[in-house]
């Protein structure tokens, strides 16, 4: 069956161009983020658009377009916790992050299976087939919640945003079945990609802003004493 989302009437050069100038506006980040959002969804009419983004070990949702508050309120966050609200740390140390938004964050990809793309995403025309071939145990072990399939999404897309790191991901979901390609996902990772050079370019110049701002702070002559002439 033909995907319903044709690269074509999207016009992926001049979408390129849109995305790119959002992307080097001189907006905040707030808006940088919730524009590109906006345009993804008027472009493709992608049901519900979410971005993720790292908030201390947590990665909520930064930007949202169509998902209902209930559905972002309960999938808001990713840690596991245990009864306690205490975070749970995985075998590497890190915070276990929960269901496949959590598998793509933390790379806990197969590329072996036809839903993992080589860039890292998970996409899949229909949860609810996906679900019934995936095996119990695997659903278990991936800590995928179905929540998404319980809501009726099935056309479900969840892309990492990454450079330096992985800094969160971009997700996709629409009720209609048979919505995507893989060169429809490839264009979204290359929109992911160019939201995360940003998000580097933004956390190296926070970093050196705060270099200049400790060295006005603590000028050489307070940190070695006074310099004194060789004459």
């Amino acid at each position: 069956m033909k995907p319903q989302i044709s690269l074509a009437s999207i016009d992926p050069d001049k979408f390129a161009e849109r995305i790119l100038a959002l992307l080097n506006s001189k907006k905040p980040k707030d808006f940088i983020f919730a524009d590109v959002v906006t345009l993804v969804q008027k472009k493709t009419g992608i049901e519900s658009i979410g971005m993720r983004l790292q908030e201390g070990f947590d990665y909520p949702y930064y930007v949202t377009r169509g998902f209902s508050p209930d559905f972002v309120a309960k999938e808001n966050f990713l840690c596991t916790r245990d009864k306690g609200g205490k975070v749970i740390k995985d075998s590497a140390g890190l915070p276990q992050l929960d269901c496949m938004c959590g598998n793509i964050i933390r790379g806990r990809t197969d590329t072996s299976l036809p839903q993992f793309t080589r860039g890292g995403s998970f996409w899949t025309n229909s949860t609810t087939d996906f679900i019934a071939r995936a095996s119990a145990i695997y659903l278990q072990t991936t800590g995928t919640r179905n929540r998404c399939n319980a809501e009726g999404y099935e056309s479900v897309a969840l892309i990492p945003i990454r450079d330096l790191e992985t800094y969160g991901l971009l997700q996709l979901n629409d009720r209609r079945k048979n919505l995507y390609s893989l060169e429809f996902i490839e264009l979204m990772e290359w929109v992911a990609a160019s939201i995360g050079i940003l998000i580097s370019y933004m956390h190296q110049s926070e970093e050196a802003r705060s270099i200049k701002h400790d060295l006005q702070k603590y000028p050489p002559s307070r940190v070695i004493g006074p310099i004194k002439s060789s004459k």
